[in-house]
C-alpha cells in the first residue's frame, strides 16, 4: 500500500509517495488507474496528473495515453523507503513579496548564509516571489499557486498576517522571518523592531525633542503596523507624534513629507524612518530645501543597508547580526525537514544602535550600544 501524502507540500508529497511505491516494488508492471490512485492517495485528479508528469520526467513511468494505464519503466534495484528518502535532495523555498531585483542586500546575505548552512544537509534553497494577488487572498489562491512550488519547508520573509494564518491553518511546514501576526503560533525569527523603536523614542526624548515623526512604508506587515502603534501609545503626555505612511512611489513619498513639514505647529524636530530607503529620501528632501540636519531636524532609521555606510552625514541606524539570525533558524528548518514539526517559541534578535551625524549628539564617530 503506498504512503498517503500529508497536507504539507501536497504535490511534492504525492510525487514522493508514487516514487517510493514504484522503487520499493509496491507497484510493478502497470500503475493502478487514475481513479484508484486518487482513492488510495486521497488527492484530486489534477494533483495526481501533475505528480505523474514529474514522475514521468524522472523516467519511472511511460508517457500517459487517453484511457490507458501507465507502464512502469523503472528497472533499478528495490530500495527501502528510508534509503530512498536519504538519497533525495530536499528543498526549502524562501517566499518573498519583492521581485528578486529589489531584494535588499541584507536579505540576499541572509539567503546566502542559509544556503551555505543547509548545503551540507543535502538541501537546496530556492527564492520565489509571491504575486500580490496571492498575498491579497491566500484563502482563495494560495493552495493552487503553492502546488506549483512544492517544497519540504518554506521561509515566510516579511509576509503579512493573512498569509501567516493561511500557512498555520493548512499546517504547511514553515518558519517566519519577521513579526508573527496576532494568533499566529509558527516558528519565527523576529528582528525586534519594537525594541529599536522604544530605544529610539527614549533617546530622542532625552535629547529634548517635543515633536517626533515616523515615516513608514504603507504596508500590511505586522512590524510596520506595530512601530506606529508604539509611537502613538507612548506620545500622550510626553511628546507630539506625527506619522507619514508612504507608498513606494517616490512622488508620493515627496507628498507625504510635504504634508508632515508644512504645519509649523506639528513640524517634527526628529524623524524615525522604518526603512533605509525612506531615510535616504528624507535626507535628500531636506538637503534640497536647505534644511539643516541635525540642527533643524534629526533623522534615524530602524534598519540598515550597506549603502548607508557611504552616505554623508552618517545616518544613525540599528543593525542586526545576520549570521546569528540564520544560525538560530537553521535547527528549526532541519526539524521541519525531518519531522514536519519544530519548536514554535519565537527567537527575538534585538538590533544594536549605531550612532550617526544625523542626531544631536556630541559623538562624531559611529559607536555601537545595546538597544
Amino acid at each position: 500500500m503506498p504512503i498517503i501524502p500529508q497536507r504539507q507540500s501536497l504535490l511534492g508529497q504525492t510525487v514522493t509517495s508514487i516514487r517510493i511505491a514504484i522503487t520499493t516494488g509496491d507497484w510493478t508492471g502497470m500503475l493502478p488507474s487514475e481513479r484508484r490512485l486518487c482513492d488510495q492517495l486521497k488527492i484530486s485528479r489534477s494533483t495526481l496528473r501533475r505528480a505523474l508528469e514529474k514522475v514521468e520526467e524522472e523516467g519511472l513511468i511511460e508517457p500517459g495515453r487517453p484511457g490507458r494505464r501507465r507502464r512502469i519503466t523503472y528497472s533499478g534495484e528495490t530500495l527501502h523507503p528510508d534509503e530512498l528518502k536519504q538519497a533525495s535532495n530536499q528543498k526549502v523555498i524562501w517566499l518573498t513579496r519583492l521581485p528578486l531585483s529589489e531584494l535588499p542586500s541584507t536579505s540576499l546575505r541572509l539567503i546566502a548564509l542559509l544556503q551555505n548552512q543547509l548545503a551540507g544537509q543535502r538541501c537546496i534553497v530556492d527564492i520565489i516571489r509571491v504575486p500580490e494577488r496571492i498575498i491579497a487572498n491566500p484563502q482563495q489562491h494560495m493552495e493552487d499557486w503553492l502546488s506549483e512550488h512544492d517544497a519540504e519547508a518554506y521561509v515566510l520573509h516579511w509576509m503579512p498576517e493573512n498569509v501567516q494564518l493561511w500557512f498555520q491553518q493548512t499546517q504547511q511546514p514553515c518558519c517566519i522571518i519577521g513579526s508573527p501576526g496576532n494568533g499566529v503560533n509558527l516558528p519565527s525569527v523576529e528582528i525586534d523592531s519594537l525594541a529599536s523603536m522604544r530605544h529610539a523614542l527614549a533617546m530622542l526624548q532625552r535629547q529634548g525633542h517635543q515633536t517626533i515623526g515616523l515615516i513608514r512604508e504603507e504596508s500590511p506587515l505586522v512590524g510596520e503596523i506595530n512601530i506606529e502603534r508604539i509611537l502613538l501609545e507612548q506620545a500622550p503626555g510626553h511628546f507630539q507624534a506625527t506619522v507619514a505612511s508612504c507608498p513606494k512611489d517616490p512622488y508620493l513619498i515627496d507628498e507625504a513629507l510635504e504634508r508632515m513639514w508644512k504645519n509649523p505647529e506639528k513640524r517634527p524636530s526628529a524623524i524615525i524612518c522604518s526603512l533605509p530607503h525612506l531615510a535616504l529620501y528624507a535626507m535628500s528632501w531636506f538637503q534640497k530645501r536647505g534644511i539643516s540636519i541635525p540642527d533643524e531636524v534629526s533623522i534615524l532609521t530602524l534598519r540598515w543597508q550597506p549603502l548607508l555606510d557611504y552616505f554623508t552625514p552618517s545616518i544613525a541606524h540599528y543593525v542586526i547580526n545576520e549570521e546569528r539570525a540564520i544560525i538560530e533558524m537553521t535547527p528549526r528548518l532541519l526539524d521541519l525537514l525531518r519531522h514536519q514539526t519544530c519548536s514554535t517559541s519565537p527567537i527575538n534578535l534585538v538590533p544594536e544602535f549605531v550612532d550617526g551625524e544625523t542626531l544631536l549628539t556630541n559623538s562624531t564617530s559611529a559607536e555601537k550600544q545595546p538597544a
